[in-house]
């Protein structure tokens, strides 16, 4: 099975973007997700998140990097969920260096029963030691909102799959803690209208994201 979900994760980074997640066959622990040094790794990239909008609010940068982190995360466990009907186990997933990259040591296959657990197990491990306090209706509403822009890339990529994309999405979207987060609209093209905002239009020059509840 680690064969079958190697090959998968290679063919869907041919996607390009956040569906790219390489894997190696090494765990490298000072950088794991799962490791002591995760909170400070993120810690980092929030910090450089903030700076590079140049604001002065560091709960900007931290949503917009934990938006970030959960596009990311989606995307690659998203496709091979649809595209090949397995989900990769997050259990190894590390961090790259100093940047946002991610990568997955020893990688190995789960059903596809396990991708709502799989996602917001590596979410909710980065969100229990951020380095400030957001609402859970604005980091739910940050998950639900990855989850759909990775289903409207897919849809928009595979439109023969566009209606098995959609039934999955609106299935996660009633899973733990993205019920009621949103409003999922079939299309194609499938769009998304969340009931939180992640704060982006909070940064010098920003504005509201077409799925925010301050849209239209």
């Amino acid at each position: 099975m680690s064969t079958d979900i190697t090959h998968a994760l290679r063919e869907v980074s041919a996607l390009g973007g956040f569906f790219t997640l390489p894997t190696t066959v090494h765990r490298a622990p000072d950088s794991a997700l799962t490791s002591p040094n995760s909170p400070s790794h993120f810690t980092g990239l929030a910090r450089s998140v903030t700076a590079r909008y140049a604001t002065d609010e560091t709960r900007v940068g931290v949503s917009i990097a934990h938006l970030g982190l959960a596009a990311r995360v989606w995307s690659p466990t998203l496709a091979c969920a649809l595209l090949y009907g397995i989900v990769p186990d997050l259990d190894g997933l590390e961090w790259t260096g100093e940047g946002a990259a991610l990568r997955l040591a020893a990688p190995a296959a789960l059903p596809t029963e396990a991708l709502f657990d799989q996602v917001d197990g590596v979410l909710r491990h980065v969100e229990r030691t951020l380095p400030v306090k957001l609402a859970p209706r604005l980091l739910a509403g940050n998950m639900a909102s990855a989850l759909a822009g990775t289903a409207s890339v897919l849809s928009r990529t595979r439109p023969d799959l566009h209606p098995t994309i959609l039934t999955r999405t609106r299935h996660l979207l009633t899973q733990g803690r993205l019920h009621n987060t949103g409003h999922l609209t079939p299309g194609p093209p499938l769009t998304f209208h969340r009931r939180s905002c992640c704060l982006y239009y909070r940064v010098p020059g920003g504005s509201v994201c077409g799925d925010c509840c301050f849209a239209g």
